[in-house]
């Protein structure tokens, strides 16, 4: 092992430590958020917009973030300014309840966040090696899905312990929240950077992509686009067609983040075999069944099954297109790589997030809201099959010692083994 090695496998556990952290903390309100301004009485249409501007908030703004990252060779300073003003702004959101002013205060928070995700991604690419990268990214997964488990599970005990709607017990969640995640940048302070110091002095330009990362925004632009058409009707289901309490809402959180880690193990030993082009598309498949689910569903139970079947998609989704940009972009571009890839994915959300709030406002008004929100998914579930069937033409940059289908027979011929068939 050199001595490069030594130290980046030292630094894992401090990245673990802030991932769990964090997602503690994270787990107490994000998930919440939506369902506090749904409590406050928001309407589909300013749900449209909170969702549109989350959408593109975070993505629009990695780009400078992660030009000047790669630019100063430097990743924590950004994480921790991110994660102090991502703190601050969500403890002053238990001062409001104007949905309004609370949106604009959310949006500050997703500048914020904007910070952190490019150059935290980009920390992971310059100390994790290339072939440990499955192994390394699924840990340090995996501790912010147990830590999120434990979350859940608090503020389980914690909704069914206060009254089903109490709008007051979001804002405690808040508090704690905004506490964990100033907590969390501890983590970052002892590691020391690894010093990128590019030649390039120009902010990349769309031309010079590599035809491979090229296709990747184009069909995943276009993807996100069908995705986030549903987006803002999901908590009109849960809340007003479901009638869900908070504990129920809460319980749904719990079984994304215990069925994702289920599974997280596994899509890491996948990735670091067979690469992500595969578990990417079979991602964009699964989620095909989303808005189908939401808009057939008649009780709260048809969600935690679905919820449940989901982990799979979301355990992909954790690494494998990290892992794909990291594979095809260099030390010196990866930060504007991902930016750019978040930018595309982020407009797309927000475009789609807008018109499908403003629809069902629309729909609403015509027809009952079940049938509202019905017709809508039905829209995002077509256009979701149509733009996924687009990702078999993705291609790899790499080398893996083998491929999906290989893998994907050897797990079969394992469970027939198993079942003495």
């Amino acid at each position: 092992m050199t001595a490069s090695s030594e130290s980046n496998r030292k630094v894992v556990p401090l990245l673990c430590g802030r991932e769990g952290t964090r997602s503690f903390g994270d787990n107490l309100s994000t998930p919440y958020i939506p369902y506090y301004l749904m409590r406050l009485q928001a309407t589909a249409s300013q749900m449209g917009i909170f969702r549109a501007l989350q959408s593109v908030l975070p993505n629009i703004f990695q780009l400078p973030w992660g030009y000047l990252s790669d630019r100063m060779g430097r990743r924590i300073i950004f994480i921790v300014i991110g994660g102090v003003l991502m703190s601050i702004t969500l403890f002053s959101s238990i001062f409001v309840s104007d949905v309004t002013l609370l949106i604009l205060i959310f949006s500050v928070n997703a500048i914020g966040y904007s910070m952190m995700i490019p150059t935290y991604s980009a920390l992971l690419g310059d100390r994790i090696e290339h072939g440990r990268r499955g192994r390394e990214f699924s840990r340090i997964v995996n501790y912010a899905l147990a830590a999120g488990v434990f979350a859940n599970l608090f503020v389980l005990f914690y909704f069914s312990i206060t009254p089903p709607e109490d709008v007051n017990a979001y804002r405690t969640l808040f508090i704690i929240s905004s506490g964990i995640g100033l907590a969390s940048i501890v983590f970052l302070l002892p590691i020391r950077e690894t010093n990128v110091t590019p030649e390039r002095i120009k902010l990349i330009t769309p031309s010079k992509f590599i035809p491979e990362f090229k296709y990747l925004i184009r069909v995943q632009g276009i993807y996100t686009f069908f995705m986030s058409l549903s987006w803002p009707l999901f908590y009109f289901t849960m809340v007003d067609v479901l009638g869900a309490k908070n504990a129920e809402i809460a319980i749904v959180s719990l079984l994304g983040a215990v069925s994702t880690i289920g599974f997280q193990k596994v899509v890491g030993m996948v990735l670091d075999r067979a690469g992500p082009v595969g578990l990417i598309i079979g991602s964009r498949f699964l989620f095909v069944i989303v808005p189908l689910g939401y808009g057939l569903a008649t009780s709260v139970y048809h969600i935690y099954i679905l919820t449940l079947i989901l982990g799979l998609g979301m355990a992909i989704v954790n690494v494998a297109f990290n892992a794909y940009i990291l594979d095809i972009s260099s030390e010196e571009t990866r930060g504007e790589y991902f930016a750019y890839f978040n930018l595309v994915s982020g407009v797309a959300g927000f475009t789609g997030s807008i018109l499908g709030g403003y629809l069902a406002s629309w729909l609403g008004g015509i027809y009952p809201v079940a049938t509202a929100l019905l017709i809508i998914y039905i829209v995002s579930g077509i256009g979701r099959f149509s733009s996924a069937c687009m990702f078999f033409k993705l291609k790899g940059v790499k080398k893996y010692p083998s491929t999906t289908r290989q893998v994907a027979g050897e797990v079969l011929s394992r469970l027939r083994n198993l079942f003495g068939e």
